[in-house]
């Protein structure tokens, strides 16, 4: 089933948003409201939609645009700080139909070429794949704070015998 289930339809209200009770869709909004915390969506909902009436193809269509809608704030926040020294560029690549997003600096700091990755983000089986993490704080921390569930990310930097040790997936 994967790891976004269908019957993980426990929507609650906040301030914000009310798409969904038990059954019945109440209003269209930019979020869903879960246990896994809010979720951006791009698609519109009518009143009468039941959960029953959502495919299971169209959950995961939404839970995917969500990911992607909160990657690509973040990576369009880190986009604004530029490197202090040289004449660097910033690069934001969104491949949407790979699943995979990054921010890069390109250019030269005197006689030093420099390119490599800042952020590397990607979605597979419905899970965000942290490749590369070059923010201070870490990239991840503000994943979950944005709504993503801690077992909806893996540390892919991270050797996969030592993933189990971290509070995040796996895999």
């Amino acid at each position: 089933m994967g790891p976004f289930p269908h019957d993980l339809f426990h929507f609650t209200t906040s301030p914000s948003a009310v798409v969904l009770s038990d059954t019945h869709c109440y209003h269209i909004v930019d979020y869903i409201v879960d246990s896994g915390g809010i979720i951006p969506i791009a698609s519109d909902f009518y009143r009468g939609v039941t959960k029953a009436m959502l495919a299971k193809d169209t959950y995961h269509a939404i839970v995917r645009q969500a990911l992607i809608n909160i990657i690509r704030e973040l990576i369009q926040h880190y986009a604004q700080f530029k490197p202090a020294r040289g004449s660097v560029e910033t690069e934001i690549i969104f491949d949407e139909s790979n699943d995979h997003y990054e921010l890069i600096h390109n250019g030269w700091n005197g006689i030093y070429r420099i390119h490599g990755s800042i952020l590397h983000i990607d979605i597979r089986n419905g899970k965000v794949w942290i490749q590369h993490d070059g923010a201070e704080d870490g990239i991840a921390s503000e994943l979950v704070a944005a709504g993503i569930p801690r077992e909806h990310i893996a540390l892919a930097f991270k050797p996969p015998e030592a993933r189990p040790l971290t509070d995040y997936a796996v895999a």
